[in-house]
């Protein structure tokens, strides 16, 4: 799984990808405990800086006596609002920004920093233009770069104009995407598509591609549902007005590497609150309790659904999701339905099908005013001719019998 060492910030080259842009199919999903799980892991080997633009830095976990984390509260900085002394210094402004960030990550020094924009969208609309906040993150990436295992956190809500011109390649090469999806999409695209999530194992990944659909299918059919809002469906709402996050979302991750073409890779995880230390992170302190866990997309709750189906084993390789299975069917190799059970194979033999004659004419259909069609019996079907008074059968001369 690759979404621990992204939350840790311990990803196998985290000076190649140093941009992690997270975002949501839902506008039921929020973001701010998964915003809050990075304000948490500041510490003294990791410094945190948390630029305030829109929430209150203590809804984010920001405690001033926590080492290594500062915040630069920005929120008070509001264009038309704001004394006429600070607007004339350019207070909240691009360079203002920018100069607050650099020196910040100047004063700690050459640690590990994690730099956390909590609303993108306001501080692009405070600069009054969304190229000079993209000018910012290129800046800041470049200050990045120098220091080992650093990044920048930008998270967007769902739609956001933002996401296209930050995930492009111009703006830079590399990049970390992270897509929180409601768990109740996925059995509507099981039993609408009939596609399963690639499992999050990728070890299990190619071997069982043979039995699986190639992933690049699922992910289309999830890239088009999210364009067409199928996430903000009722039906996919977290149960009880819950913020979801105790049963868990599903995390679609977009890896983008220097590698070219074969540096982009696309996986299926799962994220869900939890109490307890955290599993499998490495980097971390497994006796320092966190709040959120990155697992298996098979274990979050409300995707039951398909391992009761007998499809537990395409989501990894956790015994105990298969056990309760007795039956275990692969999914078809084609975007439709092909087999069928052997309820559905004795309806369709007693469907009629239409113009089969079905035997051989009997001694009675030969009498005169027999009707062909009543004909019974066995044997080889075929089609009955019986010409009328109305037909010319002379064969001398076919043409004499037109009329022009």
């Amino acid at each position: 799984m690759i979404l621990p060492d992204i939350l840790a910030n311990t990803h196998h080259q985290p000076t190649v990808n140093p941009l992690t842009v997270i975002t949501s199919s839902s506008h039921s999903i929020s973001l701010l405990p998964l915003i809050a799980e990075y304000v948490s892991l500041a510490s003294v080997d990791r410094k945190t800086i948390l630029v305030s633009a829109l929430y209150d830095p203590r809804k984010l976990g920001f405690n001033p006596g926590v080492p290594g984390l500062v915040n630069i509260d920005l929120s008070s900085f509001i264009p038309g609002f704001m004394d006429e002394q600070d607007e004339e210094r350019g207070r909240g402004g691009f360079q203002d920004v920018l100069q607050k960030i650099e020196l910040a990550v100047d004063s700690l020094g050459r640690s590990p920093v994690t730099i956390i924009i909590d609303s993108p969208a306001t501080l692009a609309s405070n600069f009054g233009s969304t190229p000079l906040f993209l000018v910012l993150v290129q800046r800041l990436l470049s200050s990045l770069t120098k220091i080992e295992a650093s990044q920048l956190i930008l998270p967007l809500p769902p739609s956001s104009s933002l996401l296209a011109p930050l995930s492009s390649t111009t703006l830079y090469p590399t990049l970390n995407l992270l897509t929180l999806h409601p768990p109740p999409l996925f059995p509507f695209i099981s039993q609408t598509y009939h596609l399963l999530p690639p499992p999050s194992d990728r070890s299990s990944s190619s071997s069982s591609s043979s039995s699986i659909q190639p992933a690049s299918k699922f992910f289309n059919i999830l890239s088009s549902l999210t364009d067409r809002h199928q996430a903000d469906d009722p039906s996919c709402l977290p149960p009880d007005g819950s913020s979801g996050w105790s049963q868990g979302f599903v995390v679609e991750l977009l890896i983008r590497s220097r590698k070219g073409r074969n540096g982009v890779g696309r996986y299926v995880e799962g994220i869900r609150r939890v109490d307890g230390p955290s599993v499998g992170s490495s980097g971390l302190s497994k006796a320092r309790a966190r709040s959120m866990r990155a697992v298996g997309w098979k274990t979050i709750e409300g995707l039951d659904v398909l391992l009761s189906r007998g499809e537990a084993d395409l989501g990894g390789s956790d015994p105990s999701a298969t056990a309760g299975a007795e039956t275990k069917q692969s999914l078809p190799t084609s975007s439709f339905n092909l087999g069928l059970t052997d309820s559905q194979k004795q309806s369709r033999s007693t469907v009629p099908i239409p113009y089969a004659h079905e035997g051989e004419r009997s001694d009675d259909d030969d009498d005169e005013g027999a009707d062909p069609a009543e004909s019974t019996g066995t044997g080889t079907g075929g089609i009955f001719y019986e010409p009328d008074e109305g037909d010319d059968m002379d064969e001398d001369d076919p043409d004499e019998d037109l009329e022009f």
